[in-house]
């Protein structure tokens, strides 16, 4: 998943557990980054910002 492109854009993250995300998502995180490696991306949703990682993430579009 190339989480990378969707940074700075407003978005919809759906987790594989069927929670539902949608704003800003404001930073990306490589796997080399990240302890253990994997990638994710930060997403404010209603004030709250969230850390999303790719491997929970069923689905993530550009909302416009």
């Amino acid at each position: 998943m190339k989480l990378y492109k969707y940074e700075g854009l407003i978005v919809q993250i759906t987790l594989k557990s069927g929670q539902v995300f949608s704003g800003v998502a404001e930073d990306y995180t490589s796997a080399l980054d990240n302890t253990p490696p994997r990638e994710s991306i930060f997403i404010r949703d209603n004030g709250m910002c969230f850390e999303l990682y790719a491997n929970d993430i069923a689905t993530i579009e550009e909302i416009k």
